[in-house]
């Protein structure tokens, strides 16, 4: 779609808007014709023709993050066509509203407006809402499946690992956006972080001394006119300066998520029948998933709480102990599947080095 077509769409969209209002309170102000004067407006222009200009000379792109221009609102729909001074926030609420569709219009347009003033703050809090929601937009641009950034992850680790686990630490200065940075290229240092063990310790996690794969990198954001910028570009250093991948991930394995085959509600009444101290059922005497969970706690055997607390190779041999004293009909099996369905993705590598030390044990 051309750009003059997305900015077609816009006013579309806004025309749609005025018919809501013209409908709701019979207000002949909100008229259709005023729609492309209200786009034109938000974007910094006192009237479409001088925006069309633009558009001709690809000074305006119609893409990307725009921040809606209040003063021009004010001047051309209050002071020129008469709004009353209480519409100022619903016109800008009716350019925001219309952008929200950006897969159409090219654009968003969803951020505080005054860049001159006092900076909006979220919730009473230090935090500057057009820096904090412009930051997250980023990100999101940027990590995305078809985007250079996971590609690039996914030649040091399997691409068949979740894609849920990056984080991203985007170094914008705080005032960012003000006034003086429109119409300026910026650059952003950033830091892309993948979680090798998948968030499994979220102090961890959240303090950043998990097991990482880091990079190095920065963002770029062009101007796509007097109000706003371009959907970024990010670049990554070649080489992460955090590399901390084990065999398994080096030698790019997907990441296992073991223990899914059994049934969750079967296996917790396995459980909660080994700590009641029932007998097993006659009916229960060859289901794996309820056999599993039983295995867990009994005499002498402790694996589930050992599982929980990462102790996996004393809980692998404690389960598998007790399910054989208790004459199970595969009591390897059932131990094993037992601690896998309890495993955290922090020892999930752990516990499976354990099982295949175990079973080779087995075979000599």
């Amino acid at each position: 779609m051309s750009t003059r077509k997305r900015y077609d769409l816009f006013v579309s969209y806004i025309a749609q808007q005025f018919a809501k209002k013209t409908a709701i309170s019979g207000s002949k102000l909100y008229c259709s014709r005023h729609a492309e004067i209200l786009a034109s407006a938000g974007f910094g222009y006192p009237n479409q023709h001088t925006f069309l200009i633009a558009l001709e000379k690809r000074v305006e792109r119609c893409v990307g993050y725009y921040i809606p221009d209040s003063q021009m609102i004010k001047q051309c729909m209050i002071q020129g066509l008469g709004y009353p001074e209480s519409s100022l926030n619903e016109l800008l609420s009716i350019f925001v509203q219309a952008s929200t569709n950006y897969s159409d219009v090219g654009f968003r347009a969803d951020f505080f407006d005054d860049l001159q003033g006092a900076p909006q703050l979220i919730g009473g809090s230090r935090d500057r809402a057009n820096h904090v929601d412009l930051k997250n937009r980023i990100i999101d641009a940027i990590d995305d499946e078809d985007r250079h950034t996971r590609k690039h992850f996914w030649k040091f680790v399997s691409d068949e690992n979740p894609a849920d686990y990056f984080d991203y630490d985007l170094r914008a200065p705080k005032d960012f956006p003000r006034n003086y940075h429109l119409g300026r290229t910026i650059n952003f240092p950033l830091v892309a972080m993948y979680d090798l063990d998948m968030k499994a310790d979220e102090e961890a996690s959240h303090y950043g001394y998990n097991r990482q794969l880091s990079f190095r990198g920065s963002v770029r954001l062009k101007p796509s006119g007097r109000r706003g910028w371009r959907f970024p570009t990010c670049r990554l250093d070649d080489l992460p300066f955090r590399e901390e991948r084990n065999d398994a991930e080096r030698a790019k394995e997907p990441f296992v998520f073991p223990g899914e085959t059994l049934d969750d509600d079967d296996f917790e009444a396995g459980r909660w029948a080994a700590w009641e101290k029932e007998s097993i059922p006659d009916d229960k005497l060859h289901s794996l998933d309820w056999l599993a969970g039983y295995a867990m706690h009994g005499e002498n055997c402790n694996a589930g709480g050992h599982m929980s607390t990462g102790l996996v190779d004393r809980a692998l041999a404690e389960a598998i102990a007790y399910a054989e004293s208790l004459e199970l009909f595969d009591p390897l099996r059932i131990a094993i599947e037992g601690c896998r369905h309890l495993v955290s993705t922090r020892t999930t590598r752990q516990l499976e080095g354990a099982i295949a030390e175990e079973l080779d044990r087995r075979q000599r």
